[in-house]
C-alpha cells in the first residue's frame, strides 16, 4: 500500500513479466505527503464476549508516523473511544480494544499522524463519512439460518461471520430444477 516517489533500480525480464529491482533502501523513495494506511484487520475474526481484538494495521510515511491510534465505539452511539497502536515491525502497528459484552457491535476507524502534522484514516472516509470497520461480539451459536444470514450491517456480513455453524433444514426441489438421473 505504500505510494512512492520513485524506485531505482535494475529492469529484470522472465517469462514476459518485467520487474524492477532495486538495489538498496535508498532506492526506494517514498511519495511526499500524508502517511499511507493499509491492511487494516481485527483478531480474532468472530471475537466472543471474553476476547480483547487485536487491531493490525501497516503504516507508511516519507518523514515517519509521529502518532497512530485507534478509535472505536460500541453499538454505534455515543462519542468514539481512543486506543494507542504500538509500532511492532518496520510497518505494522498494532492496539486493542477490550473485551466486549454480549450481542455488541464494534465499529472502529484507524488514524496516523506524521511528523509533519498531516494525518491519514482507514477507511480512507472516516470520521466525516461514517465509514468504518465493524464486527460482532457473541457467545452464542446460530440456532436457524435466518440468523446465520441476516444482518443490518452495511458490508452485508453476518454477525456470525468466521464462526463454525452447524444447523439443519430441508431442501425442497423438483424435477425442473434436477432432471432425472
Amino acid at each position: 500500500g505504500a505510494m512512492f516517489e520513485s524506485i531505482t533500480g535494475v529492469v529484470y525480464h522472465v517469462y514476459a513479466n518485467y520487474t524492477i529491482m532495486p538495489r538498496t533502501m535508498d532506492d526506494l523513495v517514498l511519495a511526499v505527503g500524508p502517511p499511507v494506511i493499509s491492511g487494516t484487520e481485527y483478531i480474532p475474526c468472530g471475537p466472543g464476549t471474553e476476547d480483547e481484538v487485536l487491531i493490525e494495521t501497516h503504516m507508511t510515511d516519507d518523514t515517519g508516523i509521529d502518532e497512530a491510534f485507534i478509535w472505536y465505539r460500541v453499538n454505534g452511539t455515543g462519542p468514539f473511544n481512543q486506543t494507542l497502536l504500538n509500532q511492532v515491525g518496520d510497518i505494522t502497528y498494532t492496539g486493542v480494544v477490550p473485551a466486549q459484552a454480549e450481542a455488541t457491535t464494534i465499529e472502529f476507524y484507524v488514524n496516523a499522524i506524521d511528523d509533519d502534522g498531516e494525518e491519514s484514516f482507514d477507511p480512507p472516509d472516516a470520521p466525516d463519512n461514517e465509514d468504518y470497520f465493524s464486527y460482532y461480539v457473541t457467545d452464542a451459536a446460530a440456532a436457524s439460518i435466518y440468523e446465520l444470514q441476516y444482518t443490518e450491517a452495511a458490508d452485508g456480513d453476518s454477525p456470525f461471520v468466521c464462526r463454525e455453524a452447524t444447523f439443519t433444514g430441508i431442501v425442497t426441489v423438483d424435477t425442473t430444477d434436477y432432471g432425472y438421473a
